[in-house]
């Protein structure tokens, strides 16, 4: 934490991204962190999503200073560019964010992933390796619980 702390002191430029088709946990996340970081005098922060979001969620403050980057690509492009320090908040994989992945892989700022799901591809694993557990078991079950007159 303390070395994300000087790199938000020494940072002038910084971008806060998130996923595409942008949820309120997206939205709510990228904008309270935006305010957090205007609060401590960070001017030049920009908040940037894939695409648009839904209009139930432009009751936040300042949602609708948020830059689509699907409406708003080169202007976009220019504030990846120009960064010192970029944000990724609620995803996991550059995947999740469609063509504004190349912008934020090619940029030269520092990155920041911060997220509260688990990679894909460990999703994945576990749910193959449950998928083993209960083929396994299922000869088990049936043997012991298929045998029963009464219903459970």
């Amino acid at each position: 934490m303390e070395e994300m702390k000087q790199l938000i002191d020494k940072a002038k430029k910084i971008v806060i991204t998130t996923h595409k088709n942008p949820d309120g946990d997206a939205i709510g996340s990228s904008l309270a962190f935006f305010h957090f970081l205007k609060n401590i005098k960070k001017n030049d922060v920009e908040v940037i999503v894939p695409d648009s979001f839904p209009y139930f969620l432009y009751w936040m403050t300042d949602a609708d200073k948020v830059i689509c980057y699907d409406k708003e690509k080169e202007q976009a492009d220019k504030l990846f560019s120009d960064a010192d320090l970029i944000f990724s908040l609620d995803y996991n994989a550059l995947e999740r964010v469609g063509d504004m992945a190349e912008a934020i892989k090619n940029a030269s700022a520092i990155k920041i992933m911060i997220d509260h799901h688990q990679y894909f591809y460990f999703f994945l694993l576990q749910f193959f390796l449950l998928y083993l557990l209960i083929v396994s078991f299922l000869p088990y079950c049936k043997s012991k619980f298929m045998k029963r007159k009464k219903p459970i």
